[in-house]
């Protein structure tokens, strides 16, 4: 295991789990990705939330090399596939949080797969929908977002 920016593979409770160290419910494994059952689970039977993570210690979304990346996407998708069939909901929420701002709780890049359900008052991104800005504001961001994408990209 590699070391990302902050935090090490020693006391990461990811790192852990990837080297057996610690117990954890897995659902998948192959040669660079795992995938365990998180210890939240709202409602099971009838919900699932499953964490899937690189086995290199990484700990942002963005430090990922594109085949890492495309790896753990993968991944990702076998899961939600599988959750949505087990689970049966009517949607399945996948997402990552990356820094404090974010609320990203364990220093390891991880993805979240979680079946969700009408009603079921989990993950409100916005508490009100906020004010759209205008087409100039929008297109302003769009031409920052594709300068930014030349500077640097994901270590490959």
């Amino acid at each position: 295991m590699t070391a990302g920016r902050q935090g090490t593979a020693l006391n990461c409770a990811f790192c852990r789990i990837v080297s057996g160290r610690v117990q954890a419910s897995l659902v998948h494994e192959d040669s660079e990705t795992l995938a365990f059952v998180d210890l939240r689970q709202p409602g099971w039977p009838r919900g699932a939330h499953v964490l899937v993570v690189p086995k290199a210690h990484i700990e942002f979304l963005f430090d990922l090399p594109a085949q890492l990346a495309a790896q753990v996407m993968q991944t990702v998708v076998r899961v939600a596939d599988a959750v949505r069939r087990v689970a049966e909901p009517g949607g399945i929420s996948v997402w990552s949080s990356n820094g404090a701002a974010a609320d990203q709780e364990v220093p390891h890049v991880h993805l979240h797969v979680l079946a969700r359900y009408h009603g079921d008052g989990l993950l409100r991104v916005y508490g009100e929908r906020p004010e759209s800005p205008g087409t100039a504001e929008l297109d302003e961001l769009a031409f920052k977002v594709r300068g930014a994408l030349t500077v640097g990209t994901p270590a490959d």
